[in-house]
């Protein structure tokens, strides 16, 4: 199983590095990057929530 990852950061160069680094992990998954935080939620709001 993958653990799927979304970036959420302000810096676009930054969420480029993340991005590199972390694709290259196994069983990581960069599923999205948003440079939000309320583009993040919204991004995310339609997936079920474990602490809802």
């Amino acid at each position: 199983m993958k653990i799927r990852i979304l970036i959420v950061e302000d810096q676009k160069l930054v969420r480029d590095g993340l991005r590199a680094l972390l694709e290259g992990q196994p069983g990581m998954e960069v599923v999205g990057d948003r440079g939000t935080a309320a583009r993040g939620w919204r991004w995310l709001s339609p997936f079920s929530h474990p602490w809802s």
